[in-house]
């Protein structure tokens, strides 16, 4: 059912309810990049809160407000639109984007985690959990990444996507890296290392053109001097064989 805007008619924006599907439909952005507006973001931020009643209305302006970057606004409306349905994933989807934006990975992958839940046949949002999962402090942050990289490997669409296989050797790199820092066992070492090696040689069988995507990301988090935040893959930038996969 569509959301009723019709206490917005004082202002009488352009085709509102157009306007809210739109903007809460799309991504707000990463934890390192905001998303470009959208068109219809500028009627939405002509409204104010005190005028909005449903969680679709919050969520939507809540979406608009943090393509704006005011990510302040932006969580309070968000967490307003969760109170009020607290069954859509979609919401708690967004809100993660935000408290990824502002920072707050913790409380972002607990929010994905909980719209993974609440929609169980959507792959993706576990695949955004992992992602998101690869920003908490070792070891959770790995250990967690591991466990939803290896859910995403027994997933028919999830099995094929080069990135959950980039982002699990990406995962194994901080495993490696923590274990070197903690004094870790030359075998678990290995382990690891050979395991990120698997999981780049999945990533380049389902992407074999060097210049896609994931082809590009597995480079740029090869390379420490290139990339000196996303460089889970730095431990091995002089192995033989991972400059042969790369």
């Amino acid at each position: 059912q569509r959301p009723c805007f019709c206490h917005w008619c004082q202002a009488r924006p352009p085709d509102p309810i157009t306007s809210a599907i739109a903007a809460l439909s799309a991504r707000i952005g990463l934890p390192a990049a905001t998303a470009p507006s959208l068109p219809a973001d500028a009627t939405l931020l002509g409204v104010n809160f005190d005028r909005l009643r449903t969680s679709e209305e919050f969520a939507a302006w809540g979406a608009a407000q943090a393509r704006a970057r005011n990510f302040e606004a932006a969580e309070t409306a968000l967490e307003r639109a969760n109170a009020l349905d607290p069954t859509s994933s979609l919401v708690l989807r967004r809100l993660a984007e935000v408290r990824a934006l502002r920072g707050d990975i913790r409380r972002a992958v607990e929010n994905l985690r909980e719209a993974a839940d609440k929609a169980p046949h959507d792959w993706r949002i576990r695949r955004r959990e992992l992602f998101h999962a690869l920003y908490l402090p070792m070891p959770d942050g790995f250990t967690r990444a591991l466990r939803l990289a290896d859910g995403l490997a027994q997933h028919p669409e999830g099995a094929l996507d080069p990135m959950v296989h980039v982002w699990s050797a990406c995962a194994y790199g901080q495993r490696h890296r923590w274990l070197s820092e903690t004094s870790g066992a030359d075998s678990e070492k290995a382990e690891a290392r050979a395991e990120a090696l698997a999981a780049l040689a999945r990533a380049v069988a389902l992407a074999p053109d060097p210049e896609t995507p994931p082809r590009v990301t597995m480079r740029s988090l090869f390379d420490p001097s290139a990339n000196t935040s996303d460089n889970d893959l730095g431990d091995f930038a002089n192995d033989p064989e991972f400059i042969a996969a790369i």
